[in-house]
Formats: structure tokens, C-alpha cells, sequence
């Protein structure tokens, strides 16, 4: 996930704050964009002095540059409270919660990473925290962005179901490695889904059926095999990042039905082959990124007679 760190500009001071915009991505912003990040980074500046005064900590506060470009505050906001609530509880926790279950330390994240909106008791205990969240529906359903990037989880928290109206989810950066069945399957206005940099190795068939999923990001896993149904549901995605994975081959028809799909990131694979009839359903694809593969010349340039109208990035 790409962030704007707002830190302490001198670690000797905490009185003096700045913000760090990725170059390559603000040059890439319209006028419109630039100017709104700017005002909302700014506007955040008195409650970031606050934060850092308080706890005493040099570690920067990340904030999702797409939530920040987004024009609906809503987002921006969420995101916003669900930064501060991730950086008041990453400390040390206690050894009952080392020693917990992966389905219970999932939860547990879930409960500590829960936007500053929603009103919680103190709770610790995974049985209550199940029952406060059953008893809690409506409040869970007014959630729009959860943030539970690096927060060690082994499996994707099973309550996500609670969060009905969830657009944006934050999932990279743990040791996911398989998914429970049916785990996504509520949130159904979700657009977002950042899943790099975990430990998957498989991908099953309908685990993704998201009918407005428009992004999705599973680079930088040690994926080998994908289920040829396994982006079947997923009509609207229009981006899709395979990058940095253990793919030697691709089944047919795995891109089936992704009419939407304009970007395909499938750099530093050892793939082995790439048959242009992988892609024919793939009528609005704008970019195939092939970058460090171990694909033949011989391959990519089939793949350009064969798609004369789509950018193809490799070596």
C-alpha cells in the first residue's frame, strides 16, 4: 500500500512535523488531487502534534495516499481514525495475546484496529469481544475503511462479515497464507482489497466474490497455483497485481469474465508460458506489466500480434 509518513521533522524535536508525498505518485496527480491532499495533510497537523507529544514515539503515522486523493471525505476521515487507533495499539502486548489463537489474535487486531467512530467497551477477552460485535451490527456496518496492515494475523479475522458497507480493506503486510471459505463473501461493497506481501501459496476457486471489487492486490506472496474459477466474481475489477509471486503457468480461462479489467501486473514471475487466448475476454485491458519474468522474446511479441491495442511492459 502505498502511504503519505507524517513524522517528527528532527528526531531531537517534537514540536516540528512534516509529511512525505511519493514523488513518482503526486507528479502523477491531476491539479485537483494535489491541492486536496495538501489541504487535508496540513488540516491534520495540530491533532499529528498532539499524538506525537503524547506518546513519545518517532515512528511515523501512515495514511493511504488513495484515501487521501479520494473525493469523498467519508473515506478520507475513516482512514484518517483508523491510523491514529492502529498507532495508539501497536505496543507491546500481553503474553496471553502472544499466546493466542491465529483466529483469536485476528480478532483481537480487529478489535484494536477498530475506527475511532465506533464506540467500543474495554475488551479482551475474544468470547466477549464476539458477542459485543453480534449485539453491534448496525454500528459495525457504518465502517467504511479498515486498516490491519502489520498486524501479524496468520488468517483474515472470520468477524470482517459484521462490516456489510466496507469499501476499502488493508490486509498486506501480515502471514496470511490461506483463507477460510466464504471470509469476503459479506462485503459485497467493497472496491479495494490489499492482500501483498503475505505468505499465500494458492489461490481457491470463489474466495473473491466481490461483484464491485475494482482493485485487488496479491504481489509480493509466494503464490504457485491459482484456481481457474478463482477471479470468477469479480465483474468490476479493473486492476489486478500478481506480482512478485511463484506463478510458472496460468490456467485457461482464469481471466474469464473480467470484461473490466484495463491493468495486469504480473512482473518477476518464473513464468514459463503466457498464450495470448488467456486474454481473450479481456476487452478493455490497457497494460500487461511482464517486467523480470523469465519469458521468452519469442513469447512477448506473440503476445503483441496478438494484442496490438494493449502496452506491454517488459525487459
Amino acid at each position: 500500500m502505498t502511504t503519505i509518513n507524517y513524522h517528527p521533522k528532527y528526531i531531537s524535536n517534537l514540536d516540528d512535523y512534516v509529511y512525505d508525498i511519493p514523488p513518482l505518485e503526486y507528479n502523477r496527480m491531476d491539479i485537483t488531487q494535489q491541492e486536496r491532499v495538501e489541504k487535508r495533510m496540513n488540516s491534520l497537523a495540530p491533532r499529528v502534534k498532539e499524538f506525537f507529544c503524547v506518546s513519545k514515539t518517532f515512528q511515523p503515522l501512515s495514511f493511504p495516499l488513495d484515501a487521501c486523493i479520494a473525493e469523498d471525505d467519508a473515506i478520507f476521515l475513516a482512514a484518517v481514525n483508523s491510523t491514529f487507533a492502529a498507532a495508539t495499539h501497536k505496543r507491546p502486548q500481553a503474553i496471553a495475546q502472544e499466546q493466542a489463537s491465529p483466529k483469536d489474535h485476528a480478532l483481537q487486531q480487529l478489535w484494536a484496529h477498530l475506527p475511532t467512530e465506533v464506540q467500543k467497551p474495554e475488551l479482551q477477552e475474544p468470547g466477549e469481544i464476539r458477542i459485543w460485535l453480534e449485539a453491534n451490527k448496525a454500528a459495525l456496518a457504518t465502517v467504511v475503511l479498515l486498516n490491519l496492515s502489520n498486524c501479524d494475523l496468520k488468517v483474515v479475522p472470520e468477524e470482517l462479515k459484521y462490516f456489510t458497507n466496507l469499501t476499502h480493506l488493508y490486509l498486506e503486510h501480515n502471514r496470511i497464507e490461506t483463507f477460510t471459505p466464504g471470509v469476503f463473501t459479506e462485503l459485497q461493497a467493497l472496491s479495494r482489497l490489499h492482500l501483498h506481501y503475505n505468505k499465500i501459496q494458492t489461490l481457491p476457486s470463489d474466495i473473491f466474490t466481490l461483484p464491485k471489487l475494482r482493485r485487488l492486490s496479491l504481489g509480493n506472496n509466494q503464490i504457485e497455483t491459482i484456481s481457474q474459477e478463482a477471479f470468477a466474481g469479480l465483474q468490476t475489477l479493473a486492476g489486478l497485481g500478481l506480482d512478485n509471486n511463484r506463478l510458472k503457468r496460468l490456467p485457461p480461462g482464469v481471466f474469464t469474465g473480467l470484461t473490466k479489467l484495463h491493468t495486469l501486473n504480473l512482473n518477476c514471475n518464473p513464468l514459463e508460458a503466457l498464450p495470448p487466448e488467456l486474454f481473450k475476454d479481456l476487452t478493455r485491458l490497457e497494460t500487461i506489466s511482464l517486467r523480470g519474468t523469465t519469458l521468452s522474446g519469442d513469447v512477448t511479441w506473440a503476445l503483441a500480434q496478438a494484442l496490438p491495442e494493449v502496452v506491454i511492459l517488459d525487459d
